[in-house]
């Protein structure tokens, strides 16, 4: 799974906990807000994949967290990434988030 992300965004640490608590860390994690290199890969990626990206468009939304799973299918949702409920997680996510 590749995941770009960036520190700014409340949304992307939230997610990064959940990894985190789930014990997840077999993923490319790409900072976009880094540097231009990866800002410059994240805007290619969305434009080369609109499609997937006009949901959020009418909230104004950048698309971050966003997670390309192995299959190519790509997400906005940690918990759509990861295939589990949310309410799986009451009472188990990171102190830190």
């Amino acid at each position: 799974m590749k995941i770009y992300s960036s520190p700014l965004c409340p949304d992307c640490t939230f997610a990064k906990g959940v990894l985190q608590t789930q014990k997840i860390t077999d993923y490319e994690l790409v900072e976009v807000t880094e540097s231009m290199k990866n800002l410059r890969e994240f805007i290619y990626f969305r434009e080369a994949n609109s499609r997937a990206f006009d949901p959020i468009r009418p909230k104004q939304a950048i698309g971050l967290p966003c997670f390309v799973l192995d299959d190519g299918r790509i997400t906005f949702d940690v918990f759509d990434a990861l295939g589990i409920d949310a309410g799986d997680l009451v009472g188990k996510t990171c102190d830190d988030c």
